[in-house]
């Protein structure tokens, strides 16, 4: 998990354009496949809302979108996510 919030915080506390947005929600997705099973062990609940919304919100994403909508989504599913962790 301290992988994916380190990832996830710095993409929040960053100032990031478009391009760099469109990146992460490329990448979000594939880290959270990659991590699953980890995931899994640490938190099933945490899992759960993580593959379920996150995936969902990164394909989204399309430029020309909120930026800050976009990462206050983000920030939502991961504090509801560290909730049941």
């Amino acid at each position: 998990m301290d992988e994916i919030r380190l990832f996830v915080e710095n993409f929040l506390n960053d100032e990031v354009t478009e391009d760099e947005v469109t990146e992460f929600a490329i990448e979000l997705p594939e880290r959270l496949i990659m991590e699953e099973s980890h995931l899994e062990e640490e938190s099933p609940q945490a899992n759960a809302i993580l593959q379920k919304e996150l995936p969902d919100i990164c394909e989204s994403w399309e430029p020309g979108n909120s930026i800050e909508d976009f990462k206050a989504r983000i920030k939502d599913v991961c504090s509801r996510a560290v909730l049941e962790y």
